[in-house]
């Protein structure tokens, strides 16, 4: 089975929706230094292990620079 929208015309109108909408946002938040990559195309487990790190690992440093200890 293949969906309605499976086809060339969508997908290239989702690349330029990308470059234009999304791109520009993952450059502007990837210089922040709180910024975390996270691969998605992981297991979900695997995904919700590494977003828990890179919060706690966040966190702990905010409570660090804050002078809270955990």
């Amino acid at each position: 089975m293949q969906r309605a929208d499976d086809n060339e015309a969508t997908v290239l109108e989702r690349l330029k929706v990308y470059r234009r909408d999304t791109k520009p946002l993952v450059e502007y938040y990837s210089k922040r230094p709180t910024f975390r990559a996270i691969d998605g195309a992981q297991s979900p487990d695997r995904v919700a292990a590494d977003l828990t790190a890179a919060i706690e690992a966040i966190a702990g440093g905010l409570n660090t620079l804050q002078g809270v200890r955990r």
